[in-house]
């Protein structure tokens, strides 16, 4: 980005952690910035960041910096499978996600096709990975300082984070708290292949199940694997089209659960 001076429509920052030495840079506001003149007019940014490793307060200095740079900032999570990581979103628009077209692109047969080996070729799957967005992003960063080239924390003080398993576990704990329903970013429903009525309902259920998948994750970070299952199964249960729950974490980890899960039944 300093060396060219073209322009694109999206700009990917994929897998590359910030507390290792000459990484950081990666991830500051003057980089964000530098991002943000690349980029086309309704252009927008998507960057992998990882959660482990990392103190919250270095986490939460990261978001902030992007964030500042992208007002119409949106945080999500893959929910299908136990990660310590999210994928922030930056946009130069008005950060809405439009529906009818989130569809239409979907039905892509290439799309389709990929997506649907990982049983994310769906709208509903898609935006079930949502976290929060906007100004919910802001209430979630706070006061704390800025991530820069002249303050580039990060590789110092995750640097001395010993325990990959706690600096995940508080990260996610403090993301959950500030989990909220996408249907607020949502525009052109009334243009979709369902009603809007029957969208939103779809969309509450997905994420009411999903509330039962991510308590069953903080579990599992928690060592309570028992307690664990039992929230997978619900969520299971409240959504029976969603199955990855039992799938994903009960499978591997129990081998009975699978064939003693609720939703063998439906």
């Amino acid at each position: 980005v300093l060396a060219d001076n073209q322009s694109y429509d999206v700009i990917l920052s994929d897998s590359i952690h910030p507390r290792f030495s000459g990484n950081g840079s990666l991830y500051t506001y003057d980089y964000y910035k530098l991002l943000k003149k690349r980029l086309k007019p309704g252009g927008l940014v998507s960057q992998w960041l990882p959660f482990y490793s990392i103190t919250p307060k270095n986490f939460l200095m990261i978001v902030k910096s992007f964030h500042e740079v992208f007002p119409n900032t949106s945080v999500w999570f893959a929910n299908n499978t136990i990660n310590s990581y999210v994928i922030v979103i930056g946009k130069l628009d008005d950060g809405k996600i439009d529906f009818a077209d989130l569809e239409k692109k979907l039905a892509i047969p290439g799309v389709y096709k990929d997506l649907k080996e990982i049983n994310c070729h769906t709208p509903y799957r898609i935006l079930d990975f949502f976290f929060f967005a906007n100004e919910q992003v802001g209430r979630f960063v706070g006061d704390v300082p800025l991530h820069t080239d002249d303050n580039m924390a990060v590789e110092y003080l995750s640097g001395k984070a010993v325990s990959k398993t706690l600096t995940s576990y508080y990260n996610y704990i403090y993301l959950l708290k500030h989990r909220t329903e996408v249907n607020d970013y949502l525009v052109n429903l009334d243009k979709a292949s369902q009603s809007k009525e029957e969208i939103l309902k779809t969309l509450h259920r997905y994420w009411f199940a999903t509330s039962y998948n991510l308590r069953g994750q903080r579990l599992f970070w928690e060592g309570n694997r028992e307690s664990a299952f039992r929230q997978f199964q619900l969520a299971v249960r409240s959504n029976p089209e969603d199955r990855e729950p039992v799938e994903y974490f009960g499978a591997p980890y129990q081998n009975p659960f699978l064939q003693q899960a609720d939703f063998v039944r439906f």
